[in-house]
């Protein structure tokens, strides 16, 4: 999150730092296109990093006297990537962001996550995710047979390479595939929304996912397809004691 601090910012003496110089941030971020709630997470970073400063004897107010309120509105994303999508995105990836995108997808893991994937942590048929997140975060997760072909042959040190530009990459890959844009996080938020779709159950995604609870599964990270609310409704359906009936029959039994 500092990145964009020190990439806007970052020739301002701290000292000098003022209530402008932080709304002209807000708004050079805004108009770079950056989500409100994403812009609220740069300002708790600025706020850290000012307290750090100002025990250092460079800045001698409280950051509250130079960050203005900002009310963040977070809308969870609902972009996921379809089977189909995902078989056309795969062969516009270069060999060498294959497994990583393959990874993403199939364990849920969170970009940081995959970045630090040590080989010894690969298993004949699980990964240690050593997540250090949430308290759960440090998690096994089972192989899916879909990825078991891009960990074959077996290496040392890292598993995937960390990817710097992933979010600009994966746009170019997504639009030489004809697909609209995903985030590494939309890649996360596929593997649980493949996982509901499938009817598994919610505690079980959560424990996959990292989080001690379903609360992050229900609002951010699983979304069901319309084929899967078919399903449901056409599960909606009378049983022989009842089908035939009249309204009144209904009412009166």
């Amino acid at each position: 999150k500092g990145s964009h601090l020190a990439r806007l910012m970052g020739e301002l003496d701290v000292g000098t730092m003022t209530p402008a110089n932080v709304r002209e941030y807000i708004q050079a971020r805004t108009t770079e296109g950056a989500c409100s709630n994403t812009i609220g997470k740069e300002l708790i970073t600025l706020r850290r990093a000012l307290g750090v400063a100002r025990q250092g004897g460079l800045f001698s107010r409280h950051p509250e006297d130079v960050i203005p309120a900002y009310q963040a509105k977070y809308t969870p994303r609902d972009r996921y990537l379809t089977m189909e999508e995902y078989s056309l995105l795969l062969p516009a990836l270069p060999e060498s962001r294959r497994r990583w995108v393959a990874l993403a997808v199939w364990t849920g893991m969170r970009r940081s996550e995959l970045d630090a994937l040590c080989w010894a942590d690969v298993g004949d048929d699980r990964i240690h995710v050593r997540g250090t997140k949430t308290e759960r975060a440090d998690r096994y997760v089972p192989l899916s047979p879909e990825i078991q072909p891009y960990l074959t042959p077996r290496g040392v040190g890292l598993v995937a390479a960390g990817w710097r530009n992933v979010i600009r990459d994966l746009g170019s890959y997504c639009e030489l595939a004809s697909i609209p844009r995903v985030t590494p996080n939309d890649l996360r938020r596929t593997f649980a929304s493949w996982l509901v779709q499938a009817g598994v159950n919610l505690k079980v995604i959560a424990d996959l996912l990292g989080h001690s609870s379903t609360q992050m599964v229900e609002r951010v990270y699983a979304r069901v397809n319309m084929e899967a609310k078919a399903k449901a409704v056409g599960a909606l359906t009378l049983s022989e004691n009842f089908a035939g009936r009249t309204i009144a029959q209904h009412r009166v039994a």
